[in-house]
């Protein structure tokens, strides 16, 4: 006779899975009620979660998740990036409703949404909505990483919720017990829905993976991307081409001097129009070729350059704003301060 209490054991497939996801892997901090559900912990600060422990809460989840009788009424959230798809794909495989993206307050507490269980993917970010079914008295299943708390968690999974390829593979695993537990699937049968179906994978990723699907194909290294088409029996060469000048003749030489130019020399005549105009003579500046570049100046004296005396100028003694002001005022108001007397 099969003990029902115990929970059907994981097969090696299953084992591989966990441990290349990386769902066994917790994070540097831990809640003092995850405590019972860590192996070890590594020398960088990093806790082991126990895979034993993992897999018998995530088939306590999915008992409880089979004897709802209208699956509608199952109700998975989750406001994380990474968590979204997990929770749309695990929601449509078990007929759940799913919330993606922000959790509105007032969801449960107002009667908008009366689920019978909620399953939240992380209750650091779902905090809200395990809060208000804590106010409605709706059971709450949650993955718990290593640090998350347990406040109004009736049924923690450990595992790492960080990852998208962690998460991605407990969301299946959970969808796949609970269809197994309905009846619909055999255990000795695989499940035709891929694990890799609930990985997130942001759009920088989608376009990556969409080039290189699109050059597969065949791609030819040689191929350009204009528009023209390149034939090899066009002729570049240069025969029947004359431009006048016959680069056959010798370079004359030239003459050793500086000072003659060599019979050889090109000569060079000033021009005495200006461009366009026949009449119109160019101002040519002429430089006398006699005077040295640095020319003697005068020598300064530099002790002739004394300032002139200062001259002090009394001023008529004033007190307008207008009139002018003297340099040796004196104080003519009262010499006893009011508070004094």
């Amino acid at each position: 006779m099969t003990d029902i209490k115990s929970p059907p054991n994981p097969t090696d497939e299953d084992i591989r899975l966990l441990l290349a996801a990386k769902c066994h892997l917790g994070s540097k901090n831990i809640n003092n009620h995850m405590k019972e559900y860590m192996f070890s912990r590594r020398q960088d600060g990093i806790f082991i979660i126990h895979i034993g422990k993992l897999w018998e809460k995530l088939i306590l989840a999915a008992r409880v998740l089979a004897t709802v009788q209208t699956p509608a009424d199952i109700y998975v959230t989750s406001s994380s990036v990474h968590g979204r798809r997990p929770a749309n794909k695990l929601g449509n495989f078990i007929g759940a409703t799913s919330n993606l993206g922000r959790f509105t307050p007032g969801t449960f507490t107002k009667a908008l949404v009366e689920p019978e269980v909620l399953v939240c993917l992380d209750p650091h970010v779902d905090y809200q909505a395990i809060s208000e079914s804590s106010k409605c008295n709706v059971p709450v299943i949650a993955f718990t990483n290593s640090h998350s708390p347990l406040e109004y968690v009736d049924v923690a999974i450990p595992c790492n919720n960080l990852g998208s390829q962690s998460i991605g593979l407990m969301c299946w695993l959970l969808a796949r017990a609970v269809i197994r537990l309905r009846g619909l699937l055999n255990y000795k049968e695989q499940w035709g829905v891929m694990p890799d179906m609930f990985f997130y994978m942001d759009e920088e990723a989608d376009r990556v993976v969409q080039e290189n699907e699109d050059y597969s194909g065949g791609y030819d290294k040689n191929q350009t991307d204009g528009e023209g088409t390149w034939s090899g029996d066009k002729d570049f060469s240069t025969s029947g081409y004359d431009d006048g000048v016959n680069w056959q003749s010798e370079v004359p030489k030239a003459s050793d001097g500086w000072g003659d130019g060599g019979n050889n020399a090109p000569s060079f005549t000033t021009p005495t129009t200006a461009f366009g105009s026949s009449d119109q003579l160019i101002d040519m500046p002429v430089f006398n070729t006699n005077v040295p570049v640095f020319a003697e100046k005068t020598p300064v004296d530099w002790a002739d350059d004394v300032p002139q005396e200062h001259v002090e100028v009394t001023m008529a003694d004033s007190t307008g704003w207008d009139d002018n002001i003297t340099t040796n005022q004196q104080w003519k108001g009262p010499t006893i301060a009011p508070w004094d007397a």
